[in-house]
């Protein structure tokens, strides 16, 4: 029997010849010690709007026929591509924590990462877009996936994230143009029966395998688990698996990638008859990875091993820096046509708006914003005069009266609410968005110049004019605003309430905004 598995693993390094990776079909000779374990395997290797990862699907599919066939798991939930949403990765860690009876959660992510704004390491799903705040929305934060896991009832969790947190491509590119990932990652802590392995340092890049399209680590970390880290001893720690992968990623070209461990590295992953294999050092030669030089030449700090559940820092030494000026604040400016339906007018409208974008959620954003407007309005006792004298003139047979300006008052109002907006992104940069909107505002009217209170009549020129003001108080106002935002232009909708007075402005607004 000996002699026929020393027979199948020649076959299976065969390649090698070649000088290429062998391939990792499912050892048989494992004991299948996974009978009450359940799985989590996430893998993106085709991003709406980030770079691809070639080989990702592959190497979750690795995973997958390595749990259930070689290690017995019964109950394995793999995400590619579409499925790995935000909410669906959290929603199958939740349901898969919620089991009774579970002995290992294993949890394995094949895909981009980032640093957040708060300085927590991002998985970032397939529909995460190339800004900051999307990045911070459409992620699954490793504090989250922690939290899951550590309210959950199995015995232990074993996670894999073969990502990195340096917000760059493994060809090194910047996940998010025009910025860095200069914010610092912070402390990683994990619950004492949680193992944590990671690809690489906060300030590296999670690189492929070269000479071959699929992410290095989580392949490596593969093959350390089918028995090429084993000691001899017919049973592989996680320790072992630890420095396996260390040792080979050392000795890849054009990139520094050291990765990282948290837990108990005596506690056992995998048992049986297990065969050692070390990749020969010519591999790493061969085809050496694209990863740019920029990447290469980072300040890299490499993370200390540990075998207990210890706090480790990863380190950056970078200040942190803001995505942009509009990725906190908006502001925009309007002009338009109003309709004061007491009196049946069409009035001006014009004003400014600053505001403050206060959370995200997904492609939701609270906010909240000071308006300040002017308007006209029409004379309250303007109706009752002109009405007054069109009788006169029927009854003595004379021209009509006309009610000259003094009809007209200007009102300045401010106000102030919180709002919704829902952005849909549509191109690179910071303002190629569409963006719908709509706010609560409450505020005051008043008038600088005061309204008419006395008219005077001249009976030569059938003229009515304003002869004295008077000072109008502070009017309290409630009302609504819409808007539609496209690159600058934004296209709104404005209404007025002013229940001292009984009025009501409705108004069609043209103007520009900066990321409303």
């Amino acid at each position: 029997m000996n002699l026929l598995r020393l027979l199948a693993l020649s076959l299976l390094l065969a390649p090698l010849s070649a000088n290429a990776w062998p391939e990792l079909p499912p050892p048989e000779a494992l004991e299948k010690t996974g009978a009450n374990d359940v799985a989590l395997l996430i893998g993106v290797e085709d991003y709406a709007y980030l770079p691809d990862i070639p080989g990702a699907k592959r190497n979750v599919d690795d995973w997958e026929k390595y749990l259930t066939k070689s290690l017995g798991v019964p109950h394995v939930v793999t995400l590619r591509d579409a499925d790995v949403t935000r909410e669906e990765i959290l929603a199958q860690a939740k349901r898969l924590t919620e089991q009774e009876g579970v002995g290992t959660l294993w949890i394995v992510f094949v895909g981009h990462g980032a640093t957040d704004t708060k300085g927590d390491g991002a998985l970032l799903g397939v529909d995460a877009q190339n800004n900051v705040r999307s990045v911070d929305a459409r992620s699954v934060k490793r504090s989250e996936v922690l939290s899951v896991l550590a309210q959950g009832k199995q015995a232990k969790t074993v996670a894999v994230l073969d990502t990195c947190f340096s917000g760059l491509s493994p060809q090194g590119e910047h996940l998010v143009p025009g910025t860095q990932p200069v914010v610092p990652l912070r402390p990683l802590e994990v619950p004492a029966n949680t193992l944590v392995f990671t690809a690489a340092a906060s300030d590296q890049v999670a690189g492929p395998l070269p000479g071959a399209e699929r992410p290095a680590y989580s392949y490596l970390l593969l093959g350390a688990l089918h028995g090429w880290a084993d000691q001899g001893d017919g049973q592989l720690t996680a320790m072992e698996a630890h420095e396996f992968t260390t040792r080979q990623l050392s000795k890849a070209v054009g990139r520094t990638q050291t990765p990282g461990f948290w837990g108990d590295g005596q506690s056992v992953l995998v048992k049986g008859e297990l065969v050692a294999y070390q990749p020969e050092s010519s591999l790493w030669s061969n085809s050496p990875s694209s990863v740019a030089q920029a990447a290469s030449e980072q300040k890299s700090e490499p993370l200390a091993t540990t075998q207990d559940a210890s706090v480790k820092r990863e380190v950056q030494t970078d200040q942190p820096k803001p995505d942009s000026w509009d990725s906190a604040y908006y502001f925009g400016a309007f002009g338009g046509i109003g309709f004061e339906v007491k009196n049946e007018v069409t009035v001006p409208w014009v004003g400014a708006r600053l505001g403050a974008k206060t959370a995200d959620f997904g492609p939701f954003s609270l906010r909240s914003g000071v308006e300040v407007a002017w308007t006209q309005a029409r004379n309250p006792r303007w109706s009752d005069l002109q009405g007054g004298l069109d009788q006169l003139s029927a009854e003595t047979d004379t021209p009509t009266w006309r009610v000259n300006d003094g009809d007209k008052y200007h009102r300045i109002s401010i106000a102030a609410g919180p709002g919704l907006s829902w952005r849909n992104k549509t191109g690179p940069g910071d303002f190629h968005d569409f963006v719908v909107g709509i706010d609560a505002v409450g505020g005051v009217q008043f008038s600088p110049a005061g309204r008419c209170v006395k008219w005077s009549a001249n009976s030569e020129t059938f003229e009515a004019d304003c002869e004295r003001n008077e000072d109008v108080p502070a009017l309290v106002t409630a009302g609504l605003r819409g808007s539609v935002h496209w690159n600058y232009l934004s296209l709104g909708m404005a209404l007025d309430a002013v229940p001292a007075t009984g009025e009501l402005f409705l108004g069609a607004t043209l103007g520009f905004s900066l990321d409303p």
